[in-house]
């Protein structure tokens, strides 16, 4: 019972490892008491089957750490492994642009207090124009360290965003692989959460990159599948004859021998 409750499976008859209530029938999340159930639910940070809170954006991150994560299908579609680097970098990016923003927030407050507290003194002091210049220079030293360090945070928090597209781009892929037909933007759309422009986008991507292949459809629809793309060769003989055979298979040359070079000499 105890491994079972690990592992996030329901209980045999399919009742929830929580609350002991029978789930829903096609279902992994618990009506009665919110448990999710399945590998597809399992946090590629903190390893806990939990659940997802869904942000702004958009995006996903866990319920049990805070960490960024990506749901298919309502956790019905488990993921290849592949997105955890990539949402492991972005937890990392994430992290580094907070603490570089908020660093340079408060190296902001604090130039700004200092470059006052120096405007204030060198007008009652009047210490001359060189002295005053130079401690007005030398009190908006925190305000360039704070410029400084929110640039590192904005740079921080696009890393974040790349990375989470690539993780993004993984679970289309994955999608497109465990669909037995053909994947559409609103399809992936729905099994990841996003608003279907952004879908339509990431397979975009998926088939520049030759990770899967696209087609019009009757309607005028992009369709995508995990089916390799081929294409015929000009003048094959053969309709088994592709372009991939060809550029597998060079044909090869042979060098003239010595006799033959001789024939053709004289």
């Amino acid at each position: 019972m105890a491994s079972r409750a690990l592992s996030g499976e329901p209980i045999e008859g399919g009742l929830c490892r929580v609350c002991k209530n029978p789930l829903q029938a096609g279902s992994l999340r618990c009506s009665n008491c919110g448990a999710v159930h399945g590998e597809g639910f399992r946090c590629p940070h903190c390893r806990a089957v939990a659940d997802v809170e869904r942000l702004d954006d958009g995006r996903q991150r866990c319920r049990a750490c805070g960490g960024p994560r990506l749901l298919l299908d309502d956790g019905k579609t488990a993921l290849s492994g592949r997105e955890h680097e990539p949402l492991r970098q972005a937890q990392r990016a994430l992290l580094r642009s907070g603490l570089w923003k908020t660093g340079g927030a408060l190296l902001g407050a604090f130039g700004v207090f200092a470059l006052l507290l120096t405007i204030g003194v060198v007008a009652l002091a009047s210490p001359g124009v060189l002295l005053g210049s130079l401690a007005l220079a030398l009190s908006s030293l925190p305000l360039l360290a704070a410029f400084g360090a929110y640039r590192r945070g904005v740079a921080l928090g696009r890393a974040r965003d790349q990375a989470w597209r690539t993780a993004e781009l993984s679970a289309a892929q994955d999608l497109a692989q465990a669909t037995e037909g053909e994947l559409t933007a609103s399809a992936l759309s729905r099994a990841l959460g996003i608003d279907e422009p952004r879908a339509e986008l990431l397979l975009a991507e998926l088939s520049l990159q030759d990770r899967v292949a696209r087609r019009v459809t009757d309607t005028g629809e992009l369709a995508y599948s995990a089916r390799p793309r081929v294409r015929l060769e000009a003048g094959a003989s053969e309709p088994g004859e592709t372009l991939l055979e060809a550029e597998a298979e060079p044909e090869v040359t042979a060098a003239p021998t010595e006799a033959s070079a001789g024939k053709e000499s004289s």
